[in-house]
């Protein structure tokens, strides 16, 4: 099977995933007891935040660009930057998106310098064009250190990082992107989960959201 048949066969079978769910796109999470992990690097908004959201990812899917470029600002904006929810990233690269996993690297040598934002911006724009040559090209367009970003592309401990969080999701029962976890902090996890599956709308969140801050009063 070449690689544009595998690539079908990844979104048909990603697309069959996201149609299972439940209409409203939420369910309650088992997963590890009803607790989700907080650890990671990748984290925007208050650390003191009571209410979490777990996002796994993968630049090369559309329903990913599509949930960066419409509910996610929406979220920022009335929880991120409002100190109410942390929101942590998780990368989980699927195996037919060929540059997904470096991609995922590229995105935190820019975080490591303080441009996450704007290079998963550039990364979800990049779509079947991401390469080594593209990420640099971002790098220098965003002013960063350009040696430092190079040499963080062709660090295997950032790649180890990666991989781990695609171990931890599948770990967890992740099989698509995006995928959500929504729930209240305990220490390094959320607890009393909530799961939404694939681009769903600001509205969806809210729902979900809404309710845990009154359950933390």
């Amino acid at each position: 099977m070449n690689s544009l048949n595998k690539e079908i066969e990844g979104l048909r079978l990603e697309v069959k995933s996201l149609r299972s769910q439940p209409q409203d796109g939420v369910v309650s999470s088992s997963v590890n007891g009803g607790r989700v992990s907080i650890k990671s690097d990748l984290v925007l908004g208050d650390k003191a935040a009571k209410v979490a959201i777990v996002e796994f990812s993968d630049f090369q899917c559309p329903y990913c660009k599509r949930f960066a470029e419409s509910a996610f600002r929406e979220i920022k904006r009335d929880y991120i930057d409002t100190g109410k929810v942390k929101y942590i990233m998780r990368d989980f690269p699927l195996g037919f998106h060929a540059q997904a996993k470096q991609a995922a690297v590229a995105s935190r040598c820019a975080s490591a310098q303080g441009a996450l934002l704007e290079m998963r911006g550039a990364l979800f724009d990049g779509g079947r064009n991401l390469n080594e040559y593209y990420f640099k090209n971002m790098a220098k367009k965003l002013e960063l250190n350009e040696g430092k970003f190079s040499r963080c592309l062709a660090d295997k401990l950032v790649l180890a990082k990666v991989e781990e969080d695609y171990d931890h999701g599948v770990a967890i029962g992740v099989t698509g992107t995006p995928r959500f976890f929504v729930g209240r902090v305990s220490g390094e996890d959320i607890v009393d989960v909530k799961t939404l599956s694939g681009a769903k709308s600001f509205t969806s969140f809210k729902r979900t959201l809404e309710p845990l801050f009154v359950s933390n009063k």
